[in-house]
């Protein structure tokens, strides 16, 4: 296989982060734990009773939904996926310590990329996802969100970027006036090169 300069590029930034991380930051260990895993038969089924205590950094819950409002007909609300989530939330979010935090994530391959496409097409309907986003996530006392957006391309990738950017932006504004830790915001990106070309502008997101 013939290696190019940006593979090379790639495989040290690789390294520089890897770096980073193990010599700088606290480790993280993000887990998912995702809301169907309840509907598994035998010794693969999975309720929040069964997550280790200590064993993750970030517990993430999978998957939310991006919906559309009743009134304006537009898709800008967050809101749970499975009949008992709200149930599940609080089973979940119990596990909370200062070394614990837990997330909830929004999309998953079957949530599809219309959904987003259509809440992150204009900044008026990315504002409005986010405060109603932030809204649902204090109400039910998450530490932040995770977009799973699998995965952008084309326009998308500016939409995804500019989403990021301005939930960032929110979560910040909405700490310091509430007095509150800021909520997190992270994100499931895909490996490949072809899909990174595609559907992330790594500069605006970092």
């Amino acid at each position: 296989m013939k290696i190019g300069v940006r593979e090379v590029c790639l495989f040290l930034l690789i390294i520089i982060c890897s770096w980073d991380l193990v010599n700088a930051a606290p480790k993280k260990i993000v887990c998912y734990y995702t809301n169907w895993a309840q509907y598994r038969t035998g010794i693969g089924r999975y309720t929040p009773d069964d997550i280790q205590p200590g064993l993750c950094t970030h517990i993430i819950f999978a998957f939310a939904k991006v919906a559309q409002d009743p009134e304006t007909k537009e898709y800008t609300q967050l809101l749970n996926f499975e009949w008992n989530d709200l149930a599940m939330y609080k089973r979940v979010t119990a596990l909370k310590s200062p070394g614990v935090k837990v997330l909830l994530a929004v999309g998953g391959w079957t949530h599809g990329v219309w959904l987003f496409n259509q809440m992150a097409s204009k900044k008026s309907t990315r504002k409005t996802f986010i405060k109603n986003a932030i809204a649902f996530l204090r109400k039910h006392n998450f530490d932040g969100l995770d977009y799973d957006w699998e995965y952008p391309k084309g326009d998308s990738k500016e939409k995804f970027a500019a989403l990021v950017q301005e939930t960032r932006k929110f979560f910040e504004e909405e700490g310091q006036d509430q007095n509150k830790e800021r909520l997190l915001v992270s994100a499931a990106m895909a490996p490949l090169l072809d899909v990174i070309d595609d559907g992330y502008d790594i500069p605006l997101l970092a």
